[in-house]
């Protein structure tokens, strides 16, 4: 059986503290994002069979009436952040079972919004979401050439979708 709940940053820095990460996934730089951005991050902890499997940083704010929750939020600079997989047994079938039992966690709640922009080289974990009406999108990018003037640049700005 899947368990979600949310702990804050410090509880999940204790969890996490001996855990080699990258810069997207450390504590400091989702607190960066909370006082930089003005968004909320709090951390769901996945426990399968009372095992902790997962730590994921959400981000949220609210837009009206609209709560938007992101792993993370479009806009917050934090592109590579990933599950932090706290068992080395962690295959894609639990990470696919464990991200829909987190949102379906945030839709009983209440979220109206939820972005989940990491992960994209696993679209196998998404499937669940498809199923249900959630969609994928592949992101899009800008290449450019710096050998160039400045001009030069501009000039032959393209951008391509992956």
């Amino acid at each position: 059986m899947i368990k979600v709940s949310f702990i804050s940053i410090d509880a999940a820095e204790r969890i996490i503290n001996n855990i080699s990460l990258g810069l997207f996934q450390e504590p400091f730089w989702w607190k960066i994002i909370e006082k930089g951005f003005n968004k909320s991050c709090k951390i769901a902890l996945v426990n399968k069979d009372g095992v902790n499997q997962l730590l994921i940083p959400l981000f949220s704010h609210k837009i009206g009436f609209i709560h938007r929750v992101g792993i993370p939020l479009r806009g917050t600079y934090t592109p590579y952040i990933d599950f932090i997989k706290l068992s080395e047994e962690i295959d894609d079938e639990t990470q696919e079972e464990c991200l829909f039992e987190v949102v379906n966690t945030l839709l009983n709640e209440g979220v109206n919004w939820i972005e989940i922009t990491c992960l994209s080289e696993k679209k196998s974990i998404y499937k669940d979401l498809e199923n249900v009406g959630f969609f994928t999108e592949n992101s899009s990018t800008i290449i450019l050439n710096t050998n160039k003037n400045e001009k030069d640049i501009w000039l032959n700005m393209e951008g391509i979708v992956n």
